[in-house]
């Protein structure tokens, strides 16, 4: 049930830009779509914030959302706001995209939380 929802979430008006990522969801290949989806995340942050291409992966999300001076950071909101905001950034590519492009990744929709 849970693939039937998500497919039908990704069959809605995403951006172009996340069409690889959408089309690998649909076949299955959840590791390509995972790291396609999380890429083009990078990339848009990178030409957004007017980053170097030598700054990559945390360490440019870190860079965009430097909570004091990053180009995307919320200057109005709250600094524990602003800093959940350059984790939720950092986690996603540290944890989803950068294992991927290292390695085999298998994510396994079948988990359920711990009882």
């Amino acid at each position: 049930m849970t693939k039937v929802w998500a497919a039908d979430r990704l069959a809605g008006g995403l951006d172009p830009l996340l069409s690889s990522a959408r089309s690998n969801f649909a076949l299955g290949d959840y590791e390509t779509a995972c790291f396609a989806a999380l890429k083009a995340v990078e990339v848009e942050v990178r030409r957004v914030a007017g980053l170097p291409n030598e700054l990559i992966g945390v360490n440019l999300i870190r860079k965009a959302f430097n909570t004091k001076d990053g180009v995307l950071t919320d200057s109005s909101a709250e600094g524990g706001e602003r800093e959940a905001t350059a984790n939720l950034f950092a986690g996603a590519i540290g944890a989803y995209k950068n294992p991927a492009s290292h390695r085999t990744v298998q994510f396994d929709t079948s988990w359920k939380p711990p009882k």
